[in-house]
């Protein structure tokens, strides 16, 4: 009977998740890392992995893009979620890490995901602040021409000063500040200008 009420009471959680073609949105569920769910209410990165796991794994296999952002997971979290979360979906295409509080010094972790799904589209960074790292990275970073070359085609992320909380987004004019990911993300850039009402100039 325990385990009836352990699994119904997961059901539930992972009903409130919204999943439509081929995408899991957990945005905005204050999803924390293991050791701050210990000190607040939001859910733990082990307790997402659990929901997930109820899912067959026909329908897991289904899943392209997953949207984790708006969480404050950190880096840990984003260690964390690397081995507990995303191994469930081997076919990814699109992950979104936006606003979750990921720093310069996780690069290296993000980085690694482009290695490990070679069918990724791209990792949405924006609103984390990393712009600038992943620029002076594409800029100084010597005997790495493949992942540089991946970060350029697959990363998205903007320049911090045009990322400020409580503000429309605005986007780049041309993308002049990073051209490297002009054209790759074009369609991208076109789709997040028309939300927010910004003329994407080319």
């Amino acid at each position: 009977m325990k385990n009836k009420l352990m699994l119904l009471g997961l059901f539930t959680l992972c009903s409130t998740s919204p999943l439509s073609a081929g995408k899991l949105d957990y945005s905005n569920r204050d999803i924390v890392d293991d050791e701050m769910a210990r000190y607040t209410e939001g859910t733990s990165i082990t307790k997402l992995a659990k929901q997930v796991q109820i899912m067959e794994s026909k329908e897991r296999d289904g899943i392209d893009s997953i949207d984790l952002s708006a969480n404050v997971f950190s880096d840990q979290g984003l260690r964390e979620i690397m081995d507990k979360v995303l191994p469930l979906f081997p076919r990814l295409e699109q992950i979104d890490f936006t606003y979750t509080i990921i720093t310069p010094e996780a690069l290296g972790d993000v980085f690694s995901l482009l290695r490990r799904y070679p069918n990724l589209q791209y990792i949405n960074l924006w609103g984390n602040g990393v712009a600038d790292a992943i620029s002076d990275f594409l800029e100084t970073g010597k005997d790495q021409e493949d992942i540089k070359a991946l970060i350029r085609t697959k990363v998205i992320a903007y320049p911090k000063s045009l990322v400020k909380a409580g503000s429309t987004p605005r986007l780049p004019r041309a993308l002049s500040t990073f051209p490297q990911w002009r054209e790759t993300h074009k369609a991208f850039y076109q789709q997040q200008t028309s939300n927010y009402g910004v003329p994407y100039e080319n």
